[in-house]
């Protein structure tokens, strides 16, 4: 069956800069939609098509959802109504190490909803989910080895602010009890007396 032309795109919930809603027009040009954060658990787009038209499958290439749901419904107004339901891309083990993220699958006929695959349409809405990875697949940066980061002391125990202390080395032992001096002293009761030596004392 022929393809159907996407004219433009209403509206998209999130939306990076550089992988914008507006890939999805030119599917063969490669372009990807993304969430313009990381960690979102859903995102959706609302796509006009050229004309109404009735749609008797759907091919979709993802990238990263772990479940893809597709609705439809017309410019003129009214609510959306789920032509595809939420079909699963990822399991919980793919989402979190992050293989398989650009599966294409193909429904056809049988997988989509009668009464919407029976009427024309003429917009599209994709609703994309991931509630089992928040963090987008690679390793971790270490922030020790980012350049131009420094650290905050406040906030990094690792290093207090003020000058490193290095490790206590020997240090004196109090005073104790003097010894006296040896030898011939002056008795201290008069200094006229010759000195006193504690040796001949009775």
């Amino acid at each position: 069956m022929p393809e159907i032309a996407l004219q433009a795109v209403v509206s998209a919930t999130s939306s990076d800069p550089r992988h914008r809603a507006e890939n999805l027009l030119q599917p063969d040009s490669g372009g990807h939609w993304r969430s313009a954060a990381a960690g979102e658990k859903q995102i959706s787009v609302v796509l006009q098509l050229a004309r109404e038209q009735r749609i008797h499958s759907v091919h979709i290439g993802n990238d990263g959802a772990a479940f893809v749901e597709v609705l439809v419904g017309a410019a003129a107004g009214g609510d959306f109504q789920v032509l595809l339901p939420m079909a699963a891309f990822l399991s919980p083990g793919e989402s979190r190490a992050g293989t398989g993220l650009q599966r294409v699958r193909l429904f056809g006929p049988d997988a989509l909803v009668k009464a919407a695959a029976e009427r024309p349409w003429d917009r599209v809405r994709l609703v994309c989910s991931q509630p089992y990875c928040q963090v987008p697949p690679g390793p971790p940066r270490d922030p020790e080895k980012t350049p131009g980061t420094p650290r905050d002391p406040e906030k990094d125990p690792r290093d207090p602010p003020g000058p490193r202390k290095g490790p206590p080395g020997p240090q004196k032992a109090p005073p104790g009890p003097q010894n006296p001096p040896e030898g011939p002293q002056k008795d201290p009761r008069d200094p006229q007396r010759a000195p006193w030596d504690p040796k001949r004392a009775p």
